[in-house]
């Protein structure tokens, strides 16, 4: 058989095609290039008037929840404080600098007393420094909702650094809060540090055409980025006029409304964040931009040029392909099975491959249905989707049984693929087979074997859970006990180990009062009870009778002790209902328990333990009984 690949060049109306593209991709570039400019150009007061409103929301949201911060601590640090709290340690130096240790937020905490000097702080060089009263208090009305009063913008980084050479704008600004201790009056001062505000600013203002500034309520510039007002004062007049009605807004100023500014003042804080955009700068950025839009075009043309001439290129080996491509489905179908039918499903031709599976002769096929087929093993809907997929135009993969010549059966896993014509109407379908009926026997084989390895498994599984359980209480018994054992390393390289001997008191009683059912009931009871005191690592055994032990590896003394308490606590605190009679009464129970334990370098052997644990456990019952007793090797 054959699959017909029918090869149509043209290569004058191609190189007419390819011409015409370029000529219209290049002039849609530089239409859009133009048309680009001129939009750029009208939006750029709104574009600006957005980027500033949207910087200044964000970014006096950064501020407000970092004096948000900067509040709480203060206002956190001043609850807990009290007329002890400078004997004892709470406000001392060391104190307030765990408080901020690896803060970004704030460089120092300090106390000051009533005559300004700084008593504790958690920098050490503030200590002793005197402050000057308008440093703490600032202009009146800077005070937050949290009662935290923001003062004056400090030069230096902290109290100390009161002249720091070169420094020309505010790094530090601070707040204080008051704190009466007894019958006198403190204050709590905390540096705010401003370049953590100067970081986050860095990474959001990247352009030359905004400045951001951070101000307080009375228009004292606290940080400034991007600087280019010339003077506060042109800036400062219209915006407290506006915070008056308005605590957030726009405006602009300046010749020919050069300015536009964006201001947020924050809900909680004496801040403002303004953001400035300077029209006149965003137009000269535009106009290094025109170069920079210019060359894009530029280079989409020549990428364009690049794409279709490789694109001509390959259309010439468009021919030298469809050969290649006939090749190779001519090697497709002397290794796979390969037949072609009509639209209706008429078999049209088939390989020799296809002839040898199913045992017919090609002459015998040509003509006939795929239903010749059938094994009657795939439901009708199989098939119904099948011929909605390939009718539709889309490949089908799939795996047929299928009925051999000699009635024997067959696997096959298809492929079959619609081929259309120009017009997308489906013409003939080409399926291609692989034979894996070896497959699916061998596989069949393999799961039996596996499914009959499953049960044996199970089974053994089932008798080995059996021997090591205790039938009555479902823990393990003393041979499980063993295998557990057997499994830990030697005395001296297994770490620290610790054995419970627990042991119920008056079981004997028990049993003779109410009988060998009431004490299964207790030891099944107990058994629960303690299995939910330990973990999953340790192991609690019946070792025989009422005498049960619980091995805990890994465990230290302190732990050892606390298990064998909640094991106590756990047998005492809720009597044991039993039958009596017509009905059912509590019964309490209390347990003995001897602990025995062998530090990580001990040479003392696990039966060295058990018997230790067992003589603790004696030495309870003559103590008292309801008790532990510790042995340490």
């Amino acid at each position: 058989m054959s699959l017909p690949l029918e090869l149509q060049v043209d290569p004058r109306r191609s190189r007419r095609a390819f011409l015409g593209l370029l000529g219209g991709a290049l002039v849609l570039i530089w239409s859009v290039f133009a048309v680009s400019l001129h939009l750029v150009s009208r939006n750029d007061q709104a574009t600006l008037a957005a980027r500033i409103q949207s910087d200044a929301l964000i970014l006096e949201e950064h501020v407000s929840r970092t004096l948000d911060t900067v509040t709480a601590r203060l206002n956190t640090l001043a609850a807990i404080s009290d007329p002890d709290a400078l004997n004892d340690g709470r406000l001392s130096s060391e104190a307030l600098r765990d408080l901020i240790l690896d803060d970004r937020i704030l460089r120092s905490v300090s106390l000051v007393d009533g005559s300004g000097q700084v008593v504790s702080s958690s920098s050490p060089d503030n200590v002793g420094v005197m402050l000057r009263p308008d440093t703490l208090t600032g202009p009146a009305g800077l005070t937050s909702s949290g009662g935290v009063r923001f003062g004056q913008a400090a030069l230096g980084r902290d109290l100390s650094d009161t002249s720091p050479a070169g420094a020309s704008s505010p790094r530090a600004w601070l707040a204080t809060r008051e704190l009466t201790l007894g019958s006198s009056t403190y204050r709590l001062v905390a540096v705010v540090n401003l370049s953590l505000f100067e970081n986050l600013w860095a990474r959001v203002d990247v352009d030359d055409f905004t400045e951001l500034v951070l101000m307080d309520l009375n228009g004292q510039r606290l940080l400034t980025h991007h600087g280019f007002l010339p003077d506060d004062q042109a800036l400062r007049a219209p915006l407290l006029a506006a915070l008056v009605p308005q605590p957030a807004g726009r405006f602009v100023f300046g010749p020919r409304d050069r300015y536009q500014v964006a201001y947020r003042v924050s809900p909680r804080h004496p801040a403002v964040l303004v953001v400035i955009g300077d029209l006149d700068r965003l137009a000269q950025a535009r106009r290094s931009d025109t170069g920079q839009f210019a060359l894009a075009a530029l280079l989409a043309s020549l990428l364009v040029a690049g794409v279709l001439g490789w694109l001509y290129r390959a259309n010439q080996r468009y021919e030298a392909a469809v050969v290649e491509m006939s090749n190779q489905a001519r090697a497709i179908t002397a290794h796979m099975l390969v037949s072609e039918s009509t639209p209706d499903g008429a078999i049209t031709s088939v390989n020799d491959n296809y002839c040898i599976a199913c045992g017919y002769e090609a002459r015998e096929l040509v003509g006939q249905n795929h239903r010749i087929f059938n094994s009657g093993i795939h439901p009708p809907g199989y098939y119904r989707v099948l011929w909605e997929t390939v009718l539709a135009g889309k490949v089908w993969k799939g795996t047929f049984r299928n009925r051999h010549k000699d009635g024997s059966h067959i696997w096959l896993m298809a492929t079959i693929i619609p081929f259309v014509n120009p017009w997308g109407k489906v013409e003939r379908f080409v399926a291609i087979y692989t034979d894996i009926t070896e497959s699916i026997t061998l596989s069949r084989e393999v799961g039996q074997e596996r499914r009959r390895r499953e049960q044996l498994a199970q089974v053994n599984q089932d008798l080995l859970s059996a021997v090591h359980t205790d039938p009555l209480t479902g823990v393990a018994n003393r041979r499980g006990f063993d295998s557990f054992a057997s499994h830990l390393p030697e005395a001296g390289g297994r770490g620290p180990v610790a054995v419970l001997m627990l042991d119920l008191d008056h079981f004997k009683s028990v049993n003779d009062t109410y009988g060998h059912a009431a004490g299964d009931e207790v030891l099944k009871v107990m058994a629960r009870r303690w299995s939910q005191q330990i973990r999953d690592s340790d192991l609690l055994a019946r070792m025989g009778g009422e005498e049960f032990c619980i091995l805990l590896p890994g465990a230290d003394l302190e732990g050892a002790r606390s298990v064998a308490e909640k094991i106590r606590l756990a047998t005492c605190s809720t009597p044991v209902m039993v039958a009596e009679g017509d009905g059912r009464r509590p019964l309490p129970v209390t347990v003995s328990i001897g602990l025995a334990w062998a530090g990580p370098h001990s040479d003392a052997t696990l039966q060295a333990l058990l018997d230790q644990a067992d003589e603790a456990v004696y030495e309870s019952k003559h103590g008292g009984r309801n008790r532990v007793s510790v042995r340490v090797s």
